[in-house]
Protein backbone atom coordinates (compact mmCIF):
# COMPACT_ATOMS: atom_id res chain seq x y z
CA UNK A 1 0.00 0.00 0.00
CA UNK A 2 1.60 3.04 -0.79
CA UNK A 3 1.72 6.01 1.32
CA UNK A 4 -0.79 8.41 -0.46
CA UNK A 5 -3.26 5.61 -0.06
CA UNK A 6 -2.60 4.96 4.02
CA UNK A 7 -2.77 8.78 4.72
CA UNK A 8 -6.04 8.46 2.56
CA UNK A 9 -7.02 5.56 5.36
CA UNK A 10 -5.91 7.47 8.75
CA UNK A 11 -8.08 10.41 7.49
CA UNK A 12 -10.72 8.71 7.25
CA UNK A 13 -10.60 6.71 10.30
CA UNK A 14 -10.71 10.29 12.53
CA UNK A 15 -13.15 12.01 10.21
CA UNK A 16 -16.44 12.87 12.39
CA UNK A 17 -18.73 13.93 9.62
CA UNK A 18 -20.07 13.25 6.27
CA UNK A 19 -18.78 17.04 5.33
CA UNK A 20 -15.30 15.59 6.75
CA UNK A 21 -15.29 11.90 5.04
CA UNK A 22 -16.46 14.16 1.53
CA UNK A 23 -13.94 16.64 1.76
CA UNK A 24 -10.79 13.81 2.44
CA UNK A 25 -12.31 12.28 -0.54
CA UNK A 26 -12.72 14.98 -2.89
CA UNK A 27 -8.90 15.84 -2.12
CA UNK A 28 -7.74 12.64 -2.40
CA UNK A 29 -8.87 12.07 -5.61
CA UNK A 30 -8.62 15.91 -6.80
CA UNK A 31 -4.57 14.79 -6.10
CA UNK A 32 -3.95 12.68 -8.89
CA UNK A 33 -5.99 15.26 -11.24
CA UNK A 34 -9.82 14.17 -10.90
CA UNK A 35 -11.67 17.07 -9.28
CA UNK A 36 -15.29 15.74 -11.15
CA UNK A 37 -16.30 12.92 -9.21
CA UNK A 38 -19.66 11.44 -7.96
CA UNK A 39 -20.50 8.82 -5.52
CA UNK A 40 -24.18 7.47 -6.56
CA UNK A 41 -26.33 5.09 -4.78
CA UNK A 42 -29.55 4.36 -5.73
CA UNK A 43 -31.82 1.94 -3.82
CA UNK A 44 -35.83 1.23 -4.11
CA UNK A 45 -36.27 4.62 -5.84
CA UNK A 46 -34.14 6.94 -3.17
CA UNK A 47 -30.62 8.40 -4.45
CA UNK A 48 -27.72 9.28 -2.62
CA UNK A 49 -25.49 11.58 -4.27
CA UNK A 50 -22.26 13.28 -3.20
CA UNK A 51 -20.45 15.14 -5.75
CA UNK A 52 -17.27 17.86 -6.15
CA UNK A 53 -19.45 19.55 -8.96
CA UNK A 54 -20.55 22.84 -8.25
CA UNK A 55 -23.72 23.02 -6.48
CA UNK A 56 -26.26 24.86 -9.66
CA UNK A 57 -25.58 21.37 -11.67
CA UNK A 58 -26.68 19.13 -8.71
CA UNK A 59 -29.67 21.49 -8.18
CA UNK A 60 -29.84 20.64 -12.12
CA UNK A 61 -29.71 17.08 -12.05
CA UNK A 62 -32.07 16.69 -9.12
CA UNK A 63 -34.32 19.18 -10.97
CA UNK A 64 -34.61 16.88 -13.85
CA UNK A 65 -35.02 13.48 -12.24
CA UNK A 66 -31.86 12.92 -14.21
CA UNK A 67 -31.17 9.71 -11.71
CA UNK A 68 -33.92 7.87 -13.31
CA UNK A 69 -31.86 8.60 -17.03
CA UNK A 70 -28.72 8.41 -16.03
CA UNK A 71 -26.83 6.21 -18.39
CA UNK A 72 -24.31 5.44 -15.80
CA UNK A 73 -27.01 2.95 -14.13
CA UNK A 74 -27.81 1.29 -17.15
CA UNK A 75 -24.80 1.16 -19.13
CA UNK A 76 -21.70 1.15 -16.70
CA UNK A 77 -23.60 -0.51 -13.78
CA UNK A 78 -24.20 -3.78 -15.24
CA UNK A 79 -21.30 -5.25 -14.56
CA UNK A 80 -17.72 -4.45 -11.90
CA UNK A 81 -15.78 -3.79 -14.71
CA UNK A 82 -14.82 -0.16 -15.22
CA UNK A 83 -15.97 1.81 -18.21
CA UNK A 84 -14.83 5.29 -19.77
CA UNK A 85 -17.06 8.32 -18.59
CA UNK A 86 -17.63 11.70 -20.16
CA UNK A 87 -18.38 13.48 -23.21
CA UNK A 88 -14.94 12.49 -24.48
CA UNK A 89 -15.80 8.71 -24.43
CA UNK A 90 -19.74 9.83 -26.00
CA UNK A 91 -18.76 8.41 -29.78
CA UNK A 92 -18.69 4.56 -28.06
CA UNK A 93 -22.06 5.14 -27.18
CA UNK A 94 -24.26 5.97 -29.64
CA UNK A 95 -26.75 4.01 -28.86
CA UNK A 96 -28.15 5.95 -25.98
CA UNK A 97 -31.25 8.43 -26.35
CA UNK A 98 -30.57 12.19 -26.92
CA UNK A 99 -32.05 12.97 -23.67
CA UNK A 100 -29.33 10.47 -21.98
CA UNK A 101 -26.48 12.43 -24.24
CA UNK A 102 -27.71 15.90 -23.15
CA UNK A 103 -26.90 14.80 -19.31
CA UNK A 104 -23.38 14.04 -20.56
CA UNK A 105 -23.00 16.95 -22.50
CA UNK A 106 -24.36 19.42 -19.59
CA UNK A 107 -21.93 17.47 -17.71
CA UNK A 108 -19.11 18.83 -19.56
CA UNK A 109 -20.27 22.29 -19.68
CA UNK A 110 -19.72 21.87 -15.52
CA UNK A 111 -16.37 20.52 -16.53
CA UNK A 112 -16.10 16.78 -16.67
CA UNK A 113 -14.71 15.81 -19.95
CA UNK A 114 -13.51 12.58 -19.24
CA UNK A 115 -13.35 9.87 -16.30
CA UNK A 116 -13.75 5.87 -15.38
CA UNK A 117 -16.29 3.83 -13.24
CA UNK A 118 -15.94 2.32 -10.11
CA UNK A 119 -19.15 -0.07 -9.64
CA UNK A 120 -19.56 -1.38 -5.97
CA UNK A 121 -23.35 -2.34 -6.66
CA UNK A 122 -24.27 -3.96 -10.15
CA UNK A 123 -27.72 -2.97 -11.19
CA UNK A 124 -30.51 -5.08 -10.31
CA UNK A 125 -34.11 -4.54 -9.50
CA UNK A 126 -33.38 -3.06 -6.11
CA UNK A 127 -30.90 -0.24 -7.53
CA UNK A 128 -27.14 0.09 -8.24
CA UNK A 129 -24.38 2.02 -7.37
CA UNK A 130 -20.84 3.53 -7.83
CA UNK A 131 -18.51 6.01 -8.42
CA UNK A 132 -18.15 8.57 -11.56
CA UNK A 133 -14.19 9.31 -11.71
CA UNK A 134 -14.32 12.26 -13.92
CA UNK A 135 -12.32 15.06 -14.75
CA UNK A 136 -11.78 18.22 -16.85
CA UNK A 137 -8.44 16.57 -17.97
CA UNK A 138 -8.27 15.45 -21.51
CA UNK A 139 -9.51 11.34 -22.69
CA UNK A 140 -5.37 11.19 -23.09
CA UNK A 141 -4.00 12.40 -20.15
CA UNK A 142 -6.99 10.76 -17.68
CA UNK A 143 -6.16 7.13 -19.56
CA UNK A 144 -2.74 7.91 -18.39
CA UNK A 145 -3.57 8.50 -15.24
CA UNK A 146 -5.41 5.86 -14.69
CA UNK A 147 -2.84 3.34 -16.52
CA UNK A 148 -0.66 4.03 -13.47
CA UNK A 149 -2.73 4.40 -10.51
CA UNK A 150 -6.05 2.22 -11.54
CA UNK A 151 -5.36 0.18 -8.47
CA UNK A 152 -4.66 2.99 -5.79
CA UNK A 153 -7.94 4.35 -7.27
CA UNK A 154 -10.00 1.31 -6.99
CA UNK A 155 -8.93 0.71 -3.45
CA UNK A 156 -9.64 3.62 -2.23
CA UNK A 157 -12.84 3.93 -3.93
CA UNK A 158 -14.03 1.00 -1.64
CA UNK A 159 -12.47 2.01 1.30
CA UNK A 160 -14.13 5.80 0.72
CA UNK A 161 -17.58 3.89 0.33
CA UNK A 162 -17.21 1.83 3.38
CA UNK A 163 -16.24 5.25 4.94
CA UNK A 164 -19.98 7.07 4.28
CA UNK A 165 -21.77 4.02 4.94
CA UNK A 166 -20.34 4.10 8.18
CA UNK A 167 -20.75 7.89 8.63
CA UNK A 168 -24.54 7.02 7.51
CA UNK A 169 -25.40 4.83 10.36
CA UNK A 170 -23.53 7.22 12.67
CA UNK A 171 -25.42 10.39 12.00
CA UNK A 172 -28.74 8.69 12.01
CA UNK A 173 -28.30 9.70 15.42
CA UNK A 174 -28.57 13.03 14.62
CA UNK A 175 -29.82 13.33 10.99
CA UNK A 176 -27.43 14.99 8.76
CA UNK A 177 -29.06 17.86 6.49
CA UNK A 178 -27.50 19.34 3.61
CA UNK A 179 -26.93 22.85 2.59
CA UNK A 180 -30.30 22.66 0.77
CA UNK A 181 -32.40 21.14 3.40
CA UNK A 182 -30.81 23.07 6.19
CA UNK A 183 -31.92 26.79 3.55
CA UNK A 184 -35.50 24.91 2.94
CA UNK A 185 -36.23 24.61 6.32
CA UNK A 186 -34.95 27.90 6.94
CA UNK A 187 -36.97 29.92 4.70
CA UNK A 188 -40.24 27.57 5.96
CA UNK A 189 -39.62 29.26 9.54
CA UNK A 190 -40.17 32.58 7.37
CA UNK A 191 -43.50 31.48 6.41
CA UNK A 192 -42.69 31.45 2.77
CA UNK A 193 -44.42 28.59 0.56
CA UNK A 194 -42.82 25.92 -1.95
CA UNK A 195 -43.28 28.17 -4.96
CA UNK A 196 -42.03 31.17 -3.28
CA UNK A 197 -38.50 29.50 -1.55
CA UNK A 198 -38.08 27.65 -5.08
CA UNK A 199 -38.14 31.40 -6.34
CA UNK A 200 -35.80 32.67 -3.92
CA UNK A 201 -33.24 29.68 -4.79
CA UNK A 202 -33.56 29.64 -8.40
CA UNK A 203 -35.02 25.76 -8.11
CA UNK A 204 -37.96 24.12 -9.06
CA UNK A 205 -40.44 24.01 -6.51
CA UNK A 206 -40.37 20.06 -7.17
CA UNK A 207 -36.72 20.45 -6.31
CA UNK A 208 -37.57 22.05 -3.16
CA UNK A 209 -40.77 19.48 -1.94
CA UNK A 210 -37.61 16.86 -2.32
CA UNK A 211 -35.65 18.45 -0.16
CA UNK A 212 -37.76 19.32 2.35
CA UNK A 213 -39.40 15.87 1.98
CA UNK A 214 -36.04 14.65 2.39
CA UNK A 215 -35.35 16.49 5.64
CA UNK A 216 -38.48 15.56 7.08
CA UNK A 217 -37.53 11.41 6.57
CA UNK A 218 -34.24 12.48 8.47
CA UNK A 219 -35.63 13.76 11.34
CA UNK A 220 -38.64 11.49 11.41
CA UNK A 221 -41.38 13.61 11.18
CA UNK A 222 -44.29 13.71 9.33
CA UNK A 223 -44.83 17.16 8.82
CA UNK A 224 -42.53 20.16 8.04
CA UNK A 225 -43.64 21.66 11.27
CA UNK A 226 -42.54 18.78 12.99
CA UNK A 227 -39.21 19.15 11.00
CA UNK A 228 -38.44 22.50 12.10
CA UNK A 229 -38.91 22.14 15.65
CA UNK A 230 -36.62 18.78 15.67
CA UNK A 231 -34.04 20.86 13.00
CA UNK A 232 -34.16 23.90 16.13
CA UNK A 233 -34.06 21.79 19.29
CA UNK A 234 -31.33 19.62 17.67
CA UNK A 235 -29.49 22.43 16.70
CA UNK A 236 -29.08 21.61 12.81
CA UNK A 237 -30.42 25.16 11.81
CA UNK A 238 -30.37 28.56 13.91
CA UNK A 239 -32.95 31.16 13.38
Amino acid sequence: MNSKLEIFLTQLDHSKSIDDVWSIIVSFYKSFGFDRIIYIDLELGEVDILTSFPQYWLDHYIDQNYQDIDPFFMVCCKNFTSMGTGIEYLKKYDFLDEVEKKLIKEASEAGMQSGFSIVFNPLTDIGAGGWNIGSSLSLLEVQKIKAENFETLHLASFYAREAIKSIRKKSKILPNLSNREKECLLWLTTGLRTKEIAYRLNLKPVSVELYINNAKKKMGANTREQAIAKAITQNLIQL
